[in-house]
């Protein structure tokens, strides 16, 4: 399911922008796709899924305590495209910082057609990763195809003849094999025990005298006595 979370002082800029959110999601068949804009910092950062994922996020620079927020939101999200509004008379330097990292840059006052074309591309490209087989993984359960994005899964687990995959908010079960699955993932992801994948980009620190892998989330998964040496290259 893709994520969308936003903030803005400006009440109308709030309805503006979650129209438009609504708009472009359909256009590009987001068909599960939700959030909600907020006027108030407090409010956003308890609307903040603690154990999810958000897909795109937008933040008016200009309200009071929003910098603040979109380096949270950064830190907490690695991978959401986000969309910064800000005033032509703030400093850049406000906003174009690491700790930020914006995908766009609208400065205000936003014509609404300017905002359409930004939402738009931010969302199609988006779309586009839930499509794109380079960069997702899909499964059928039920009769049902879903796509997650590599991004979103942090490891596999092999029990009783099933796979089990573990994103940050969800857990999928079908059938297949860990060396079935290796074999068509990307190169970061690795069969770290014979009864675990795990996605090296989620790892948060590696216990080797315990044999533990520490991931996002709170996971943690065995790591093979013969697999450590391999650990260590990809992750220092």
């Amino acid at each position: 399911m893709a994520k969308w979370i936003g903030l803005s002082s400006d009440e109308n800029d709030c309805y503006l922008l979650e129209l438009l959110c609504k708009e472009w999601a359909a256009k590009w068949n987001l068909d599960e796709w939700e959030g909600s804009f907020y006027i108030n910092p407090k409010e956003y950062l308890v609307q903040m899924p603690p154990n999810g994922e958000i897909d795109f996020c937008c933040i008016d620079v200009t309200t009071e305590g929003s910098l603040a927020v979109a380096e949270e939101t950064r830190r907490c999200y690695p991978n959401v495209k986000m969309l910064l509004l800000a005033s032509p008379a703030q400093s850049p330097t406000e906003y174009v910082k690491p700790g930020i990292l914006a995908t766009a840059l609208l400065l205000k006052p936003v014509e609404y057609v300017q905002m359409q074309m930004v939402i738009g591309e931010m969302l199609k490209e988006i779309a586009f990763e839930y499509m794109d087989c380079s960069k997702s993984f899909s499964l059928d359960i039920e009769r049902r195809r879903i796509v997650i994005p590599y991004a979103q899964i942090v490891y596999f687990e092999a029990k009783e003849r099933r796979i089990l995959l573990y994103t940050v908010t969800k857990q999928y079960i079908f059938y297949d094999t860990l060396q079935t699955l290796v074999e068509r993932l990307p190169a970061y992801f690795i069969r770290c025990h014979r009864g675990y994948i795990v996605n090296t980009r989620q790892i948060q620190w590696v216990d080797f005298s315990a044999n533990a892998i520490h991931l996002r989330n709170g996971y943690k998964v065995l790591v093979s006595r013969n697999k450590k040496a391999l650990l260590r290259r990809l992750i220092t």
